[in-house]
């Protein structure tokens, strides 16, 4: 005996919905699998780095901002800006005839009373006052000039002949700056929970886009133990770099710089792309593809920044794993794969 299926008299709403259920679960099995990218888990090199909070700055062990000691007419600026300077050399001097006259006098009476104290014609006293008179004379000229203090890179020079020093300096118009040539500091801050990571000697990498696109190899030379806590969101201590191979040319101070310190690394291990893993603190897991679907696998991971991640158990060589974007993922997804490389 066979069964038709009936359905009620005068019950039009109940074929309906039979027929829209029926229709909706044939669209579903006719839906293509979504087209997702997938990376194969391998063996790499994995570290746990550390950036600044903030963009770093290049910046010299020695630089001076230079002014003359009073108030007076410039009569020569005798440097410009990106020559060299030797230690001592002379670069800008105000009209100064008048002291330095009295300055040649203190030098010569001084002399004269060398002569006359060694051969005890005057008394200790009196020849006292003449290296006391030289020396006012002597710091009176050097007032009215300036000079390098170390052998280094004139930056800016902002004096011109005629015009009226100024014993107050305006922060961004120096009269002379000086910087040293020897190998630049790199500055940077990082948060206050990161201080106690970082260790003088790790090995950093530090990008300078104003002299290359590529990083320079670094490392941690000095840790200031202090917290920052002018922004109190953003509390931090500062560190500073050297680079381990600089450049011929000297890098531009003042110039900014991208500062990743790393704190850890390991070869040869099991890792996959950070952005992979989802979840957060100790519940993680990445989405394993297999036999056409995604398989939810809880992960537990090891060191990893950023970019890549070490796997310590969950997943092996060679799984093939999902990586998110515009498809919302879940467990037993039916999905297509597009195999990318990595790392």
């Amino acid at each position: 005996m066979s069964h038709a299926m009936c359905f009620p008299k005068n019950r039009p709403g109940i074929r309906l919905l039979f027929f829209g259920i029926a229709f909706s679960t044939l669209l579903t099995g006719c839906q293509k699998a979504p087209l997702v990218k997938a990376v194969k888990v391998t063996r790499t090199s994995v570290e746990t780095t550390i950036s600044t909070t903030t963009t770093g700055t290049v910046d010299a062990e020695q630089q001076a901002v230079l002014n003359f000691g009073v108030v007076g007419r410039v009569e020569a600026v005798q440097v410009a800006a990106g020559q060299t300077a030797t230690k001592g050399q002379l670069l800008a001097r105000l009209e100064n005839r008048d002291v330095v006259s009295i300055y040649e006098r203190a030098l010569a009476e001084l002399n004269r009373s060398k002569k006359l104290f060694s051969a005890g014609l005057v008394a200790r006293a009196t020849h006292d006052e003449a290296v006391k008179a030289y020396d006012i004379a002597r710091a009176n000229v050097q007032k009215t000039e300036i000079r390098a203090p170390f052998e280094g890179l004139v930056t800016d020079v902002n004096l011109e002949p005629g015009e009226l020093s100024q014993l107050q300096t305006i922060p961004d118009t120096p009269p002379i700056r000086i910087v040293d040539q020897k190998p630049r500091v790199i500055k940077g801050d990082v948060d206050e929970v990161d201080l106690s990571r970082v260790q003088i000697g790790f090995p950093a990498r530090v990008r300078i886009p104003a002299v290359r696109p590529e990083a320079f190899a670094a490392r941690v030379v000095r840790l200031v133990h202090y917290v920052n806590s002018t922004k109190e969101q953003e509390r931090t201590s500062r560190v500073e770099l050297s680079i381990s191979d600089p450049p011929e040319r000297s890098i531009p101070v003042g110039a900014s710089a991208e500062i990743e310190i790393i704190v850890a690394s390991k070869k040869d291990v099991l890792a996959v792309p950070s952005r992979a893993l989802l979840g957060t603190g100790r519940d993680r897991y990445a989405y394993r593809f297999e036999n056409g679907r995604i398989h939810k696998a809880p992960v537990k991971i090891g060191i990893g920044n950023y970019e890549r991640s070490e796997v310590l158990s969950g997943l092996n060589s060679g799984d093939t794993i999902v990586l998110p974007g515009d498809v919302e993922l879940e467990d037993k997804l039916k999905v297509k794969t597009e195999l990318l490389p990595w790392p």
